[in-house]
């Protein structure tokens, strides 16, 4: 017999998913004092340093397709976009808190399927789930809000300066490239088609960028996941300076050559959910951190201008023609 959440209902769900977590993933996190959690009206923590915040949510046909993502991928992928907000800031994530929206006909081995990929990132990254909620939902949502903190003032967008140069932590465009294939529908029968597919459906962050708020020169950083060129102009309106890059300076995977060996550069620098930083600063800091990290790059600089512009150069030197940087939800 087909078991849905309805079946169960609110509370009965609530009691599952506590007895998935149990205390047991504090382990991960001894520093986590937890002083209430998944059953009382509110979650109640204490923990030390500086607080960073974060929420970020996914819905199905906005963010994914049933028929094209795992319930262990949504689950796995709505906890990580976070966490690369938190680590974004120069902080170390430490737990969140989950809201799920589930229609009444998900099976309970969907929903079971979808936490265990919630889980599975959390132990992956010595994470927790502090709490949460779940309500009735005619489409699919996952909406998580992540805690971290960290022990120096956090790194913001607005902290660019004029000279400073501009790298990415990682290759681009891999996440787009999975995400067109999957809309295509296309054959996933080549190694570097498996790699982009798994690039778009479970990301991964490096937490140990988290401590690059001790690093003295990084002046501004944010986490890649509306696109390098969307995402630069924000952080250059934030800082109230103008940027340029040289688009073949821009890491790109060899899987992406492989695959879209026409539109390889284009994809890099307008595709989005990559989760690489986007670092600004001194010079000599950002080179340090290129060496020690072969996937990053240098690609350009911050100068004098319209606050908030990009410019694009090719690799003749040529200024690219740029399309709408603008992107937003509900436009």
């Amino acid at each position: 017999m087909m078991v849905t959440v309805s079946d169960l209902g609110e509370y009965a769900l609530i009691e599952r998913v506590e007895n998935f977590i149990q205390l047991r993933q504090l382990e991960y996190r001894p520093e986590i004092k937890l002083i209430a959690g998944i059953g009382d009206d509110a979650a109640a923590w204490q923990v030390s340093g500086i607080q960073v915040t974060t929420t970020d949510s996914m819905v199905e046909d906005v963010h994914f397709r049933r028929s094209t993502f795992s319930y262990f991928d949504i689950g796995w992928k709505s906890w990580v976009t976070n966490l690369s907000d938190i680590i974004a800031m120069g902080a170390t994530p430490l737990g969140g808190l989950v809201t799920l929206g589930l229609p009444e006909d998900m099976l309970l081995e969907d929903f079971d399927s979808l936490y265990d990929g919630i889980l599975s990132a959390c132990k992956e990254y010595r994470t927790v789930v502090l709490g949460g909620d779940i309500v009735a939902s005619r489409a699919l949502f996952v909406s998580v809000t992540m805690i971290g903190s960290c022990e120096k003032t956090p790194i913001l967008r607005s902290g660019a300066q004029i000279g400073d140069v501009i790298a990415v932590s990682g290759s681009l465009g891999d996440a787009l490239g999975g995400l067109q294939l999957l809309e295509q529908g296309s054959a996933i029968n080549t190694e570097a088609s498996r790699r982009l597919i798994e690039k778009q459906r479970r990301p991964k962050v490096n937490v140990d960028f988290a401590q690059l708020s001790k690093i003295l020169g990084i002046h501004a950083m944010m986490d890649l996941s509306d696109g390098l060129l969307i995402d630069l102009a924000k952080l250059a309106h934030s800082s109230g300076v103008a940027t340029q890059i040289q688009a073949s300076l821009v890491p790109i995977s060899d899987e992406l050559q492989k695959e879209f060996p026409l539109k390889a550069e284009e994809m890099a620098l307008n595709g989005g959910e990559d989760y690489e930083l986007l670092l600004v600063g001194a010079k000599n800091t950002l080179q340090d951190f290129v060496n020690r990290h072969p996937k990053a790059a240098i690609i350009g600089k911050v100068i004098e201008g319209e606050r908030g512009s990009v410019t694009v150069f090719d690799a003749s030197g040529f200024e690219m023609e740029l399309s709408d940087l603008n992107w937003e939800h509900f436009k």
